[in-house]
């Protein structure tokens, strides 16, 4: 089983990006926007990359969107 532990990292970093970059987007559109990018542009399903992989393509994401490096 995989630590739990993980999740918190995870979660703890999406939220200071969604606050930071994307602050007027609600999660849902936030969430629907990126799957669509990982699907379109970069032909990836979200079923399977780990949360540090998912992590690089939110970043990704993030600076594909605001244009600032992260």
């Amino acid at each position: 089983m995989r630590d739990p532990k993980r999740l918190d990292k995870f979660y703890d970093e999406l939220k200071e990006l969604h606050k930071k970059y994307l602050p007027d987007w609600r999660y849902g559109q936030l969430m629907s926007n990126f799957i669509n990018w990982m699907t379109w542009s970069k032909n990836k399903d979200i079923f399977f990359p780990e949360e540090d992989d998912m992590m690089h393509y939110m970043k990704s994401f993030i600076s594909y969107i605001t244009g600032e490096e992260l």
